[in-house]
């Protein structure tokens, strides 16, 4: 399963390759978005939610509009109460808080790609396997 990260602090790149070597990093939504054409279907996506070209929430907002229903972690520095459930609300499936945890990070996507496959069985059959 691939997972997208966009996260516009550079620094943070080279943390995010050595934890997860399946990672594809995007530094905008923008970006993401244009690569998230829809056909993805097979994937988790790790967003800042101030992101400097629009935040998490509205990307999501966009990503849901096309139909793309796959887990969103939204991240944060100096996260509040009113972000975290504007991005629940949105469509998030978490919310973590900036300096991550490595041990919450991998457990929340463990968790996520569990519930998401189950989810894809119960809906059309088995989950594609990629490399």
């Amino acid at each position: 399963m691939k997972i997208y990260v966009a996260d516009s602090d550079a620094s943070a790149r080279q943390a995010w390759v050595e934890l997860l070597p399946q990672v594809v990093w995007i530094d905008s939504a923008t970006e993401l978005l244009r690569r998230l054409d829809g056909s993805e279907r097979d994937c988790i996506l790790i967003v800042d939610a101030r992101l400097p070209d629009m935040d998490a929430i509205e990307a999501i907002k966009e990503l849901r509009k096309r139909g793309l229903e796959v887990p969103v972690i939204v991240i944060c520095e100096d996260a509040d109460v009113p972000t975290a459930v504007r991005a629940m609300q949105s469509g998030a499936s978490e919310f973590l808080e900036k300096p991550l945890h490595l041990s919450v990070l991998a457990r929340t996507i463990r968790t996520l790609i569990q519930a998401y496959a189950a989810s894809c069985q119960r809906s059309s059959g088995p989950l594609p396997v990629t490399g």
